[in-house]
């Protein structure tokens, strides 16, 4: 697990989740003038999505398809899964922590690196233990701060919109990751946004689907939405972006015969480093 990042402590949640959940969605989907309208991202955790396939006796996958074609009934533009960036966190704490075991021998704090998702211990390290815990606490961003940025960074670029024109809104299980959200480490200012403008917990979205007349399990399913697409090339060639090894096998799956796979290995955080060592696996042709 990776950590919320230490900072100053937050003042409260993120405007709109201090109302009821059902104003969220009034905001969210926003009723302004043409022009000033943003455009609505959903980002779903895991840990939601597993509660309300218990709650509604639904399998993972279902529920998660069944929550995006409620969001975008109610106006949500894309839905996403968290899962894509709890990976990305994930290898960012590994890096930090390699980093800090390869120079130990100069520094007496390197190790052990503490890392945890939740905000609430954050804050309690943060108040109550101050220099004996912090420098020892993973400076990796947890996976909903990490969704924020690139929802907010390279999903705003592809959309050709600047980030405050996004209004970004993550499902989670716990109130504090409102508090979290709302810390200044997690603010533009440049363009005066947050890189997630608001948190809903899986109880909030139970009672949204309640106020809707909403019975998830009836609802049918919609695919969740990409933060890649497949871009054509002006040689006929299609390429389609893929995130971790583990997705290969299921990327060659969808591909034509014959097509080749190119894994790009970057050094950096996120897509930020230069594409460097790449290897391709080609899927074999029919016979």
């Amino acid at each position: 697990m990776t950590q919320s990042g230490p900072g100053h402590t937050s003042s409260g949640p993120p405007g709109a989740c201090a109302e009821h959940a059902a104003s969220i969605v009034s905001l969210a989907s926003q009723t302004a003038a043409p022009g000033q309208q943003r455009l609505v991202v959903i980002s779903v955790s895991p840990q939601s999505q597993a509660s309300l396939a218990v709650r509604f006796q639904l399998n993972p996958t279902d529920t998660a398809r069944k929550l995006t074609a409620f969001f975008k009934r109610i106006g949500a533009h894309y839905v996403f899964d968290t899962a894509f960036s709890r990976n990305f966190s994930l290898l960012e704490s590994q890096r930090e922590f390699v980093r800090r075991f390869r120079g130990q021998a100069g520094s007496q704090q390197a190790l052990p690196v503490l890392t945890s998702a939740c905000p609430g211990w954050i804050c309690y390290a943060e108040k109550t233990h101050g220099r004996a815990l912090l420098p020892h606490i993973s400076t990796a961003r947890s996976p909903q701060q990490v969704m924020g940025a690139l929802v907010k960074d390279f999903f705003a670029q592809q959309q050709h919109l600047t980030p405050d024109k996004i209004y970004h809104v993550a499902v989670m299980p716990c109130h504090d990751k409102k508090l979290e959200a709302s810390r200044p480490d997690f603010f533009s200012q440049e363009h005066q946004t947050r890189d997630v403008d608001c948190v809903i917990t899986t109880g909030e979205v139970l009672k949204l689907l309640e106020e809707e007349g909403v019975s998830l399990s009836a609802l049918e399913p919609a695919a969740l939405d990409s933060l890649y697409v497949v871009t054509h090339g002006s040689g006929g060639q299609d390429a389609c972006p893929v995130s971790g090894c583990p997705h290969l096998g299921a990327a060659q799956g969808t591909l034509f015969r014959g097509a080749t796979v190119l894994p790009l290995l970057c050094h950096g955080f996120l897509l930020a480093g230069p594409a460097s060592a790449p290897w391709s696996v080609s899927v074999p042709r029919d016979s």
